[in-house]
């Protein structure tokens, strides 16, 4: 077998498992250079038997950022599949993940089972509310007012985004690229629906990104993307909807999973929960050196963590919390550990997704005192992670 980046000679073959596995017929335009140097591929006598693309991020940690990978486009040949190519790609990525720095892994998963056996663990749910606009009639527009908006806001776009979602895990650190390729208009380059909402001086206080899509029992106002910075710029946007009450059968948004919107609510919408990314530590202690803890938190954890797919993992990890950062030292397996749990539980620990307290109450999490899971518990305290992005 052979793990490499991809070349130009290899590409028809990419967009064949591409097409296959997706059920896509992707553009046979040119690449940039840029994507080109994101896929890779797994070869086996020569053919190229599974591949993926590796996709730079950034994260928010809600205390500062992190490098990380997102990846996508996993696809193998259905003529030899079942033989652990895919497994042995992932495994080469995250390899070569290690070697460049980037301590994190994050995917949407076809099938949360077939990633959790190689250590990523669900970490995020995002709440998706949906009803009539009717339901947002009691919301009145204040002083000041929508403004359709594109790729030239940009920098008020991420001003909103960044204000809002401070201090949660999880968010993409966007740059102009990305909001326009990403955010502002679908994977076939058509552009969304955007408004801005400024208030009587001016100011970009909340936005929406959406389509109008038909849909079974009307057409559906959907959202790609809907943030406030406050409640009365979150009012505005409920305002919005419920000026849709003529065109559209139901509005659609999503959350993060602690956002109580129905309680804004006179009756309540529907509400449903949906898992979203997976993440996967990929170097435990470049991870846990990156992570912004409370600056509040000083003392001494250990945490002694099992991981059955990357071995250098099977260690105890000592963590000398001060200032919001961590020295980290690497300890033998043997040594005391403060907590204890796989590297599943410690992505969603880490992630602010799981609590540890929860973790240890459902047998998740061995802690060798209350103290111990007390100072985990401060530690890794925050607000629930979120993404509004998918790749």
């Amino acid at each position: 077998m052979e793990y490499r980046a991809l070349e130009e000679s290899d590409l028809d073959r990419w967009r064949e498992l591409e097409g296959y596995a997706f059920s896509t017929n992707p553009s046979r335009e040119a690449l940039s250079p840029e994507k080109l140097g994101r896929l890779r591929g797994l070869f086996v006598d020569g053919t190229q038997a599974a591949q993926l693309e590796l996709i730079p991020l950034l994260l928010e940690t809600g205390r500062g950022q992190i490098a990380a990978a997102g990846i996508g486009s996993v696809a193998s040949a259905p003529e030899s599949r079942r033989r652990g190519h895919v497994a042995a790609l992932m495994r080469h990525s995250c390899d070569e993940l290690r070697e460049r720095g980037v301590p994190l892994a994050v995917l949407h998963p076809f099938k949360r089972a077939f990633y959790g056996r190689y250590g990523w663990a669900t970490f995020m749910e995002r709440r998706v509310y949906a009803g009539p606009p009717a339901s947002f009639a009691s919301f009145r527009p204040a002083a000041g007012g929508f403004h359709a908006a594109g790729p030239a806001q940009i920098a008020d776009f991420d001003a909103i985004y960044r204000s809002a979602l401070r201090g949660r895990f999880g968010p993409t650190v966007r740059d102009e690229g990305w909001w326009r390729d990403q955010v502002l208009t679908d994977w076939g380059g058509k552009p969304y629906s955007a408004y801005i909402w400024r208030d009587e001086g001016g100011n970009p206080r909340s936005y929406i990104i959406y389509r109008i899509k038909d849909a079974p029992g009307g057409r559906r106002l959907e959202c790609q993307d809907i943030v406030a910075r406050d409640p009365t710029a979150r009012a505005q946007l409920f305002a919005f909807f419920a000026g849709h009450a003529d065109q559209v059968a139901q509005v659609q948004f999503k959350t993060p999973a602690d956002a109580p919107v129905n309680l804004l609510m006179p009756d309540p919408l529907d509400c449903t929960v949906e898992p979203h990314f997976m993440l996967r530590l990929v170097d435990v202690a470049a991870a846990l050196a990156g992570y912004g803890f409370p600056k509040d938190i000083a003392g001494r954890l250990r945490i002694g963590v099992g991981d059955d797919w990357i071995t250098e993992h099977n260690a105890v990890f000592e963590l000398d919390l001060a200032g919001g950062r961590a020295e980290v030292r690497r300890l033998p397996a043997d040594s005391a550990a403060d907590i204890s749990c796989d590297v599943r539980v410690l992505a969603q620990i880490y992630s602010r997704y799981l609590r540890p307290r929860t973790a240890a109450a459902f047998g998740m999490l061995a802690a060798a005192s209350r103290e111990s899971l007390d100072l985990a518990e401060r530690a890794f305290a925050g607000l629930a992670p979120f993404s509004a992005d998918f790749f």
